[in-house]
Parts: C-alpha cells; structure tokens; sequence
C-alpha cells in the first residue's frame, strides 16, 4: 500500500467505523477542512458583530471601540465583559460550525443513498479519505450506518 493512503485497522468486519489506529495520510492542509471552516467562522462572525456595534456607535475612532465593547458587556461590567462576549461568542460559533457540518454532511450522503448512487460501504470508503477531522468522519460514518 501506498506511504499516502491512509491505513486503517478495525475492530471487526461488521463495524469499519470504529477506528483503532490510523497512519498520517498526506494532504495539502495540515488540519481537517471542516475546522478551517470552523475556526474561519468562529473569528469573523464575532468580528462582524463587533464591527456593526462600532459603526452603530454614535463615537469615532478609538472610543467607538470602547462603547462598543462596553455595549457587549453583561451586567454592566464594561470594557472586560465586552472582550468575554466575545470571545464565548468565538467559542460557541466554533462548536455550532462544527454541529452544522456534521448535520448537512449527514443530509447529503442520506441523499446520495437514498437514489441509490452509492453503497454504505462506498459512502464510507468515500468518507474516509475526505480533507476533514476524524471526529467528523466518526460522526458521519455513524450516521450511514443508521439509514
């Protein structure tokens, strides 16, 4: 076998989703796409909301940027309050990106089974050497195996 391909060794026959060990299978990018979409998504989201409450704010310069901070904070708490919105906003975009991949992922391969393109089995091999994180291809390999 191929040095690129990705090996795989699992637990049993019936259950090629359960992945034991794996070897690094060459790509382009470093990490799984889907978490550049994710981490892509979790810092320009929050930025755009910052940037409308900077623009919004009836402020120039740099204390438009303070009242907009401000503005996010919780409780009145200010600047430091409006620096964690923020961030727990990143933080939940990221995890809700993640969610949101996983769920039209599953809605195509469904699809595609449905019409009856493909197999589970070829689903499964297609998935396997798809650009994204384990933990998606798990996720999904799990839902095939429900149709």
């Amino acid at each position: 076998m191929d040095t690129n391909s990705l090996t795989m060794k699992y637990t049993s026959e019936e259950d090629k989703s359960t992945i034991i060990t794996e070897e690094k299978q060459e790509r382009n990018l470093p990490i799984g796409l889907d978490n550049v979409i994710s981490l892509v998504t979790s810092v320009a989201i929050p930025y755009a909301v910052f940037e409308f409450a900077v623009k919004i704010s009836s402020y120039n310069g740099g204390a438009a940027i303070l009242q907009a901070l401000k503005g996010f904070g919780i409780g009145g708490v200010g600047v430091k309050g409006g620096i964690a919105t923020l961030l727990l906003g990143a933080g939940t975009t990221y995890g809700g990106t993640q969610k949101m991949l996983s769920f039209i992922g599953g809605k195509v391969l469904k699809a595609d089974y449905s019409k009856g393109e493909k197999t589970k089995e070829e689903l499964i091999e297609h998935i396997i050497h798809l650009p994204i994180s384990k933990a998606l291809q798990c996720s999904l390999i799990k839902q095939i195996k429900k149709f």
